[in-house]
Order: structure tokens, then sequence, then C-alpha cells
């Protein structure tokens, strides 16, 4: 019964802030989007910063014990970094927020989803406002979306938190026998815990970040993450509180000028890394705990996560009093925002393909 109501009070504080405190700030991002790049990747990170910051500390807030191991010292918030992750379950990409926020990098973090995740209401809009980049699976045009997206904030020289999950889907039954249905017919060696990556997305993402000394400088980050207790793969199971205890995560950093040159060394690279990364989760599962010391969570850590939370309720509070009592007005500025979404996606295929279609008629002009 306890973990059912913090499960239903974590979804319900996620989603009154995410629509009547989120959905008020993508306002005035509507309006940056119009008036200059800069200034809106300014403003989305900021927002992006707040409500991610609030998300990763309600897990802490309500039971989630995070440890982080590994690199820690090396993390530096002007440096890019391509952020590598093995995708255990759906929402591996939402606990990662927590780690980001342990090392100081959520603002800049901007994640790499399936196209079918822009329509989801309030997430889909939100997410591509954010620009968050979109892939549909078919690579003659992901390679050339993906390759203008980088380059897009390589002009903008934004230091980002790039997310790919190699794999490119979670470890859910279904998945992993076709992993191993695909590894006995390639000969390749069975995996307990990852399946096989998938290597051309992230070389594509690599030779970009390369290309034109776009970024002379950045770093993967190979990030495993594992879990004790429940893994949730839907959303009702966090509706019924059924979380993990505690969730790991094993740091590792990779400067880029460590990394081979070619396409085909680059995915032997990735492929390696995958082997390891099974062997420390299989390690992982054995032991309950990853090798190295942890970093802790300090006192004002949790004051600021406190704050944030007055913040947000005090925000969302205020939205609903004005709806209450401006019940109209209220009403058609909280609908405006829907209406230009759905021309914007009907039109254009979403913010992300406007902004990128804004962004090369400037180069050109």
């Amino acid at each position: 019964m306890a973990s059912m109501l913090k499960g239903v009070c974590f979804v319900l504080l996620i989603v009154i802030t995410a629509v009547f405190g989120l959905h008020v700030l993508f306002i005035p991002a509507i309006l940056t989007f119009f008036i200059s790049p800069g200034l809106h990747t300014v403003y989305v990170s900021g927002i992006l910063y707040f409500w991610t910051h609030l998300v990763s500390g309600l897990f802490e807030l309500l039971g989630i014990r995070m440890k982080l191991v590994g690199d820690l010292k090396k993390v530096s918030k002007s440096v890019p970094t391509l952020i590598i992750l093995n995708h255990r379950t759906r929402f591996d990409w939402f606990f990662l927020f927590t780690m980001l926020r342990h090392v100081g990098r959520l603002g800049n973090v901007r994640i790499i989803l399936k196209s079918s995740l822009k329509s989801v209401p309030i997430f889909g809009p939100g997410t591509q406002l954010l620009n968050f980049i979109f892939l549909k699976r078919k690579w003659a045009e992901d390679e050339v979306h993906l390759t203008e997206s980088i380059q897009y904030y390589a002009d903008m020289k934004f230091p980002m938190e790039l997310v790919i999950f190699p794999e490119g889907t979670d470890l859910s039954p279904g998945n992993r026998q076709r992993d191993k249905d695909y590894a006995l017919k390639n000969n390749l060696p069975l995996n307990k815990c990852v399946l096989h990556p998938r290597t051309t997305g992230f070389v594509k993402c690599v030779r970009t970040l390369k290309e034109e000394n776009r970024y002379p400088y950045f770093d993967v980050c190979d990030v495993s993450i594992g879990y004790i207790g429940d893994i949730p793969q839907g959303e009702s199971q966090l509706v019924k509180g059924h979380w993990p205890k505690e969730i790991h995560f094993h740091i590792k950093y990779h400067p880029s000028s460590s990394l081979p040159s070619s396409d085909e060394e680059l995915g032997e690279w990735l492929k390696k890394r995958w082997r390891e990364k099974d062997e420390l989760l299989t390690q992982f599962y054995e032991t309950n705990s990853f090798p190295g010391p942890v970093l802790r969570e300090t006192l004002m850590s949790r004051l600021k996560i406190l704050a944030l939370l007055v913040g947000w309720l005090v925000l969302c509070t205020a939205v609903i009093y004005y709806w209450i009592q401006a019940t109209l007005c209220m009403t058609i500025i909280m609908g405006i925002p829907f209406v230009i979404h759905y021309v914007v996606n009907k039109r254009f295929d979403g913010w992300d393909k406007l902004m990128l279609r804004k962004w090369k008629v400037k180069k050109r002009d």
C-alpha cells in the first residue's frame, strides 16, 4: 500500500508540473524559438535543468537510493560529451537524469529518441522544443537528420550531453530472444545482461562530432546502469510503486583523442565496450554493487530538491488558481500552444525539423 501511495504521488507530481508548469513555461519557448536560436537554447536548457532536477530528486525523496561509481572526478561542465549506456528498461533515460544531476550536467542533455514519441501528448511537443533528436529508424533519413542536428549544436558552440542507446531498444523478454537469435545466426557470443549494440548511429555521432573540427575535444561517457529490486517496464508499474530499491551507475570516460580513426575500428571499439559492460553487469547482479568508491549525496543537494519542489508547486498552484478565476482567458492562453504545436507537426513534422530548416536558411543567407 505504501509503495502504491508513493507511485501515485510521484506520477501526480510529474503530471501536474508537466501540464500546469512546463506548459506555461513553453509559451515563452515558442516566442524565443522564432526570435533567436541562441536565446531559445539557453531558455529551454534552463527549463530542462529545473524540471529534470525535480524529477531526479523525487526518486530519491521517495526512497530510491542512487549510487555512482567510476570516473567522477573527470567530469567537466564545459566539455561536450557523448553518453552511451545499456538499455535495461524503457525508463533508463528518466533515471539517467539522476546521474547527470549528481555530476552537474543536467541542463545540457539532449537525448536521441524514436520519432513515435513526438506524438505523445505534452511529452512530445515538450521534448521537441527542448531540441531532443528524433530518429525514424530509416537510416537514409536518420543519417541526414542526426548529422544536421549535431552540426546545429556545433554552430551554436553548445557543450551538449548527447545521449544514445546503442542497443536501440530495451531488454524486454521479446527483445532478449530476438537478440539471442541474432547472435546464434551470426556466430556471436551470447550476452547475459545487454543486447548486442548497433554501431551505425554511434559511429555517425563520433564522426560528425570530429569532422571539420566541430568539437576539437569531447568525451565519450560509457555508463552502465544496474537495478536492485523491481525494474519497471511500463507506466502502470510506476503508478503501483514497483520501483527499484537502488539504482547504480558505473561511469567510465574516454577522451575523443583515444578513439580509433576509422569507422570499422570505431564499431569494433563499441562492441568491445559492450562485451566489457556485459561482464561488469553480470558481476553487478551477483554482488549488488559496482567496484569502486561511491559518490554520496550531500544535505545541500537534498535541500535544493525540496526548494525546487516548493517552487514548482507554487507555480502550478498559481496557474490552477488563475485558471479557476479566469477560465476563458486561461483556456485560450493554454490552448494557443496546442494549436501551434499541431500546425508545426502537420506542416513541418515537428519543432526539431523546423529548427533545422530555419538554421539551413540562415546559413545559406
